[in-house]
């Protein structure tokens, strides 16, 4: 920093982690993204993404986006097999 003033204030303050999101963080996220989109999917489903999704909002959103295009391209529920099958496909 050039500016003596402002590294002191900029040293001053405090900083913080965010860590990612816990299970249960995770579920309610992907809850809260599939009943935006006015998608029914049972609590086994939301449990199972949980322990398979990378821990990231962002990933949350991918996957319900990515879901929702696939069930309504193919006229039909979201199993858990296309989720697996998605998952796969966003992971990689």
């Amino acid at each position: 920093m050039a500016l003596p003033d402002l590294k002191s204030r900029l040293d001053a303050t405090q900083s913080v982690r965010i860590a990612p999101p816990d299970e249960a963080l995770l579920a309610a996220v992907l809850v809260k993204l599939f009943a935006d989109r006015q998608l029914t999917v049972p609590q086994s489903l939301i449990d199972w993404l949980v322990l398979r999704m990378e821990r990231a909002l962002g990933t949350a959103r991918a996957v319900v986006e990515a879901l929702d295009a696939r069930a309504l391209a193919e006229g039909r529920a979201i199993t858990r097999a296309m989720a697996a099958e998605v998952l796969d496909r966003l992971q990689g």
